[in-house]
């Protein structure tokens, strides 16, 4: 069985090309892990569109990344799939800052019906663990295995409860390069090609700094 994932970057509120580099880093993440049994596709909406209601009916999995100034993108978002069908409403999972963020606020901001799971800080092995969930129970009991089997960095409502799983950091040895498929229309529209030199930062222990939160504090 093949689990296609589209994961979507809404594009920036400060009006510019900046490279989603959240979604290639996770599309890279599924595809060298579970090879052949995921199929992803990347959205970024300022290049590639806006997203369409029959890209959501054939998906299993839609992840997006909520950037500051996305709450009218996440919350149309789980408006669309929480109106489909149950048997083909895809599994909607939030990433970045704001899942990050304010988890327990946006579940309560958005429909129960959309069944949002937020992921906070490093997203690949929640989502791979979720992806693989879904193979194995399907989108009922997702929710409930997830939390079961300990998939790390989520929160979600399970039964009118908040839950929150187990926290932990990926290892970046292991970890593939971001699969950077607008790097070239970035380049020729002289966008923001991404180079994160920080990622794992064992300090965060600036006033100032919230690296301690994505990366869950840990040294």
């Amino acid at each position: 069985m093949t689990i296609r994932v589209l994961l979507i970057d809404p594009g920036s509120s400060r009006r510019e090309n900046n490279e989603p580099i959240g979604i290639a880093a996770l599309a890279s993440a599924l595809e060298g892990t579970l090879g052949q049994r995921v199929d992803v596709q990347q959205l970024f909406v300022p290049f590639d569109g806006p997203v369409e209601q029959g890209m959501l009916e054939g998906c299993d999995l839609v992840g997006l990344s909520t950037h500051l100034g996305s709450l009218d993108a996440t919350r149309q978002l789980a408006a669309r799939c929480a109106c489909l069908p149950a048997a083909c409403r895809p599994v909607l999972v939030l990433g970045g800052l704001l899942a990050t963020f304010a988890p327990e606020a946006l579940l309560a901001w958005l429909s129960p019906a959309a069944r949002a799971i937020c992921v906070r800080g490093e997203g690949e092995e929640a989502l791979v663990g979720l992806v693989r969930l879904l193979m194995d129970v399907g989108r009922e009991g997702l929710a409930q295995a997830a939390l079961a089997t300990g998939v790390p960095n989520l929160v979600l409502n399970l039964g009118g409860a908040v839950q929150h799983s187990p926290r932990r950091n990926i290892q970046l040895e292991g970890a593939a390069a971001p699969r950077r498929q607008h790097v070239a229309e970035l380049v020729a529209r002289g966008g923001i090609v991404r180079a994160e030199a920080s990622r794992g930062c064992s300090y965060g222990r600036c006033s100032f700094c919230a690296i301690q939160e994505k990366y869950c504090g840990q040294a």
